[in-house]
C-alpha cells in the first residue's frame, strides 16, 4: 500500500503467488502472494515517453482483465503533455484544451508490458488513434479505462457508442465491431464538440449527457456455455450513477440472446466477479457501514 500511494484501482489476481495490484495516477504495480507479501514491484514511468510526449498509465477500471499471455500486461494510457517545454506551443486556454483533445484523439491508447516476471521488462506503446474507429473528427472525450482481455482479445467499449471494439491481443489489429443494442435503455452518449462554449462547464455537460443514456461497463466470459455477459447501465436523469442495469447476453457470435434487467437496485455494485457458480454482484461498495452491510449474490444463467 505505501509503495503504491495507497492508491489501489485495480486487482488482477493471476494465481495465488501472482496477485497484482495497480494504481491509476503513479505507473506503479505491485507483485504479491496470498500471505500478502509484496515480491517485485514495477515503475513504468521511465518509460512512458514517445515521439516527445509524455503519457500516464492507468489499469481497466474493472477487477482483473488487463493480462494478456503468460506474462504480458495491457493498461490504458492517458495523454499527459508535451515531454519538454520548449515544444509546447503559446496559447491561449481554449486552443490549449483544443490541443489537449486533439492529442487524445490521435495518440496512443495502450501501454503493453512484457516480460513481467523478468528483471528487465519492455514497454511497448499500442493502438494510435483509437477513437477513430469510432469518429472521423475529434471530440471532448472523457471517461474511465473500460477494457477487458478475454481470450488473447481486447474488448474496448466506451461510453460515446453503442458499438464495442475486438482487437487481437497480439498483434494489436482491430478484428470487429460489435453493435449491442437494449431494450431498456439508450446506449452511447453523444459526444461533445471542440466548441470554445462547451468547455466553460465541460464536466457537467458531460454529466448531463451521461444522465440520459446506458453506457456499457464490462464484458465478462463463460467459458462452459461459449456466451459474454454485458453489464450494461440504464439510463436514470436523476443522478450520475444509476443502479439500474441489465446483463445483455450474446452468444459467440455476438449475437444476443436475452437481456436480464435489474430495477430493484438492490445491487449497488454492478460490476461482478465471474465465479464456478456464477456471476457474484455485491449489494454495496461501502465495507464500514453497519447500518447497510454487505450482501453477495451470485446469479447463475
Amino acid at each position: 500500500m505505501e509503495y503504491l500511494d495507497y492508491d489501489i484501482y485495480n486487482i488482477n489476481v493471476i494465481s495465488t503467488d501472482t496477485i497484482l495490484l495497480s494504481s491509476s495516477y503513479n505507473n506503479k504495480t505491485a507483485f504479491m502472494n496470498a500471505k500478502g507479501e509484496v515480491w517485485k514491484t514495477m515503475d513504468l514511468s521511465p518509460m512512458l515517453q514517445n515521439d516527445g510526449y509524455k503519457y500516464i498509465i492507468y489499469p481497466s477500471a474493472n477487477s482483473g482483465g488487463m493480462q494478456s499471455g503468460s506474462s504480458s500486461l495491457i493498461f490504458n494510457l492517458a495523454w499527459r503533455g508535451y515531454m519538454h517545454a520548449d515544444t509546447i506551443p503559446r496559447m491561449d486556454e481554449y486552443e490549449r484544451l483544443v490541443d489537449w483533445y486533439n492529442n487524445v484523439f490521435n495518440t496512443f491508447y495502450f501501454f503493453e508490458v512484457s516480460n513481467i516476471y523478468d528483471d528487465l521488462i519492455t514497454g511497448t506503446f499500442r493502438i494510435k488513434g483509437l477513437y477513430k474507429n469510432w469518429y472521423n473528427i475529434p471530440f471532448a472525450f472523457i471517461e474511465p479505462p473500460f477494457y477487458r482481455i478475454i481470450n488473447n482479445k481486447i474488448f474496448v467499449f466506451t461510453t460515446y457508442s453503442d458499438n464495442f471494439l475486438i482487437f487481437d491481443a497480439s498483434t494489436f489489429e482491430l478484428i470487429r465491431k460489435v453493435k449491442l443494442s437494449s431494450d431498456y435503455t439508450k446506449i452511447g452518449i453523444e459526444p461533445i464538440p471542440l466548441e470554445e462554449e462547451s468547455f466553460s462547464n465541460l464536466q457537467e455537460i458531460t454529466n448531463q449527457k451521461a444522465r440520459k443514456v446506458g453506457y456499457t461497463e464490462d464484458i465478462l466470459y463463460d467459458e462452459k456455455s461459449k456466451r459474454y455477459f454485458v453489464m450494461q447501465h440504464h439510463e436514470n436523469t436523476n443522478r450520475f450513477r444509476s443502479h439500474q442495469f441489465s446483463i445483455i447476453i450474446l452468444d459467440e457470435n455476438f449475437e444476443k440472446t436475452v437481456e436480464i434487467p435489474f430495477k430493484e437496485g438492490k445491487i449497488k455494485n454492478w460490476s461482478p466477479i465471474k465465479t464456478d457458480r456464477g456471476l457474484m454482484f455485491c449489494s454495496n461498495s461501502n465495507t464500514d457501514n453497519e447500518d447497510d452491510p454487505k450482501i453477495f449474490y451470485i446469479i447463475n444463467f
